[in-house]
């Protein structure tokens, strides 16, 4: 059964987007870019399947459009990015198709991801290996990455991150009495998952830093 468009209009407000009108009451919104590419116009028929088919690719389209804009805003991992788009209400056909483009345009890359999350973690917010390793794994990162980039963190660099966090603490602390502010600190380096060797070697460092100042 044939369907015959009866009038094409562009969206007022979203000036890449037509809507078809058919014969049959039925609306659908497209790209523009479909409307070219099939040649659409008033009085063209066109069956179901094609009209399925189109709804598809446009559907893919929307999707990968949704992902740039997601991704706008930071990098994120392909789970993440598979997730958001589920919650926008994509098929899985269409999120299926949005992260092939975006992993062939290298736009997500986990191995990346991880290892930018993992170096702005240690430098800015002072984070174990631990801790890092926790927030990748629930990002959606798979074990093997998460290890292949924490095994290029040196144990200097992350002593760097615990020693800067116990300085900021102990500049906070400083008018407390030296066993309290020693179990402050201690507590917060811990809550950032350093293990208890290295939050005892660099709050030594600090405390003596402090006396000999």
């Amino acid at each position: 059964m044939m369907i015959k468009i009866e009038r094409i209009e562009k969206d007022r407000i979203k000036k890449d987007i037509y809507w078809i009108y058919l014969e049959d009451g039925r609306k659908i919104s497209l790209y523009s870019d479909l409307v070219v590419k099939h040649n659409l116009k008033r009085d063209k028929e066109i069956s179901e399947k094609e009209l399925k088919e189109w709804q598809e690719e446009d559907e893919a389209l929307k999707s990968f459009s949704a992902a740039l804009n997601y991704l706008s805003f930071r990098p994120r991992s392909k789970k993440e990015m598979e997730n958001y788009l589920a919650k926008k209400g994509f098929s899985r056909a269409a999120i299926e198709s949005a992260l092939n483009k975006l992993e062939n345009y290298r736009y997500i890359d986990d191995f990346t991801f991880a290892s930018s999350w993992t170096k702005s973690r240690l430098n800015n917010k002072q984070m174990s290996k631990r801790m890092i390793a926790y927030e990748l794994y629930h990002k959606g990162i798979d074990r093997d990455v998460i290890d292949e980039v924490l095994e290029m963190v040196d144990e200097e660099e992350e002593e760097r991150a615990a020693l800067a966090l116990a300085e900021k603490y102990f500049k906070r602390y400083q008018g407390l009495e030296k066993k309290q502010m020693l179990y402050k600190i201690s507590q917060a380096l811990a809550r950032r998952g350093f293990d208890w060797g290295l939050i005892q070697k660099v709050c030594n460092k600090v405390i003596d830093s402090g006396d000999e100042e």
